[in-house]
């Protein structure tokens, strides 16, 4: 970030980068720009939801005023996890039983 962009506020910010990113992607003659830039930007508003919560969902969703069964869905889509979900998959895996 250049000193200039400092003095930018979030949308400003948002617009410059845009311009660069669509210049760049332009060139491979795309289609769903509009799908590409929602989902370019809703996977690091989801992540910091999720870490300025802790890994708390609920709380996160309610952040993000959106319902906790669509951070679910987001999550998954997105393929986002959190430090609680992996912790409880290691635990998982060292205290399931053996079968033969």
């Amino acid at each position: 970030m250049t000193t200039e962009d400092h003095d930018l506020n979030l949308s400003q910010l948002l617009e410059k980068k845009f311009a660069v990113f669509v210049k760049k992607v332009k060139l491979s003659n795309p289609k769903g720009l509009y799908a590409l830039l929602i989902s370019e930007v809703e996977k690091p508003i989801f992540n910091l939801a999720l870490q300025e919560t802790n890994g708390n969902q609920v709380k996160a969703a309610r952040l993000l005023g959106v319902n906790r069964n669509t951070l679910r869905k987001k999550m998954q889509e997105f393929r986002i996890t959190t430090a609680k979900k992996d912790k409880k998959r290691l635990l998982d895996k060292k205290t399931k039983p053996l079968t033969y």
